[in-house]
């Protein structure tokens, strides 16, 4: 079917099970692995002593097929001088550190092959979460820790040390860029986590024997995230993203004469900020959506006759979801630019987050707290109306618990419909809009 391009792996269909395509005519065994999950993996077949052998290269996206192409030719480089990468593989399982363990761990994931507690793959993002705390926090205290001698005492000390900061730091990454680590209780209690995870992982294949030092260690209990905009604090909000559309559109129109006058067209201030991001923001205060989900929102997931959201790829899984008639309304007003995103990027090629944006806006409404604050107020302005725990928990996409409420409580029905209409119509009211 000759070469792999881009463009067919952009393009390739999941099948129900497991198919190779080979990049013929290009490098000899050098192909991708589609999975029916969706998730496409670099492979390489080749010969080490005589012996047939298949080498996993890394999950196309975090890796290009470029990259992969190169990462191939020098794995083949190497065998042609007489290495053995797979043996290299099987001699950093057997590795006797915590550092060794944690490395393995990530090329796993990054080929898609550490699944979450909903049995999915790890996004690239979070494994991108796990890499941070594994390099500015594991390593440097326990890394050098043989995996056989590693203790509940060890794991302490590390807790320890990250809630008092002696993992903090400042350094400059890129010409225009710098990495803050922070250190304090929450990091040390989610890195205490995320290394009992990775030794739970390690000893189900074999990389690590019994039970996790992490388990029994003293941890610091998150806060619970009661902090709510007031109702003050909501009409700010909604103040300052009627004034931020305006500017935009002003702005907009002052370039669009220019253009037609023949003129130069007047510059865009920094920090104002797009329609767009503000129609984001809105949605998240009329649904309570994670950031995340209502920047990736696309339109084939929204369904006006039923009045409901259909989101595919959600924290916990797929998620039905209500919208209330005040979000309706607003779909309904934003301008498609792109097919598929509900918030593109410029170019349309990818949903866009705003994150500066949103952060301006709040701002600019003189809000002391992160946008995400926008889904615990959506709560508690539910629970203020005298909603239960479990209709607002369908309303936001929380995880079902029970086994009944996974698998067969499906349907968005018109009570719940009627819950999202009057909780983001008290929202919108609050906002003023």
């Amino acid at each position: 079917m000759g070469e792999l391009t881009k463009g067919r792996l952009d393009t390739m269909p999941p099948g129900d099970r497991p198919f190779i395509i080979w990049d013929r005519g290009r490098l000899p065994g050098f192909g991708i692995k589609v999975l029916p999950t969706g998730r496409k993996v670099f492979i390489l077949d080749t010969r080490i002593s005589g012996k047939s052998r298949r080498l996993t290269l890394g999950l196309y996206g975090p890796l290009s097929l470029d990259a992969a192409r190169k990462l191939a030719s020098d794995r083949l480089g190497e065998i042609a001088r007489g290495g053995d990468p797979v043996a290299d593989r099987r001699a950093a399982r057997t590795a006797a550190n915590v550092s060794n363990l944690c490395d393995l761990y990530l090329e796993a994931a990054e080929a898609g092959l550490v699944v979450t507690r909903f049995g999915r793959p790890k996004k690239p993002s979070t494994v991108a979460i796990d890499r941070g705390m594994i390099v500015r926090h594991i390593k440097p205290l326990v890394g050098h820790v043989r995996i056989d001698r590693l203790t509940r005492a060890d794991v302490q000390k590390m807790i320890d040390a990250i809630a008092s900061g002696k993992t903090q730091a400042d350094e400059r990454t890129k010409p225009r860029g710098r990495s803050r680590v922070t250190g304090g209780t929450g990091i040390a209690t989610r890195t205490a986590e995320l290394l009992g995870g990775i030794w739970t992982w390690g000893t189900k294949r074999g990389h690590a024997v019994g039970p996790s030092p992490s388990s029994g260690t003293d941890r610091y209990r998150s806060q619970p995230a009661d902090r709510r905009l007031s109702q003050e604090e909501l009409n700010r909000l909604g103040a300052a993203m009627q004034k931020a559309s305006l500017e935009w559109l002003a702005v907009q129109d002052a370039r669009d004469a220019a253009q037609k006058a023949g003129r130069k067209a007047p510059t865009v201030r920094k920090g104002l900020v797009n329609t767009s991001a503000v129609a984001l923001c809105r949605l998240m205060a009329l649904t309570g959506m994670r950031p995340g989900e209502a920047a990736a929102l696309r339109w084939d997931e929204i369904d006006v006759s039923s009045q409901t959201m259909t989101l595919q790829d959600t924290k916990t899984g797929r998620s039905r979801r209500p919208l209330g008639r005040p979000a309706l309304e607003l779909m309904k007003a934003i301008e498609r630019s792109s097919d598929r995103w509900v918030f593109p990027s410029n170019r349309g090629q990818r949903h866009s987050p705003h994150k500066k944006s949103l952060v301006e806006l709040f701002r600019l409404a003189s809000i002391d707290a992160s946008p995400k604050v926008l889904r615990s107020t959506f709560a508690s302005v539910a629970a203020d109306l005298g909603y239960s725990g479990g209709t607002i928990g369908e309303m936001l996409g929380h995880a079902r618990q029970g086994v009944t409420e996974r698998h067969y409580i499906r349907r968005v029905d018109q009570v719940l419909i009627a819950a999202a209409d009057e909780v983001s119509a008290a929202i919108s009211a609050a906002m003023g809009t």
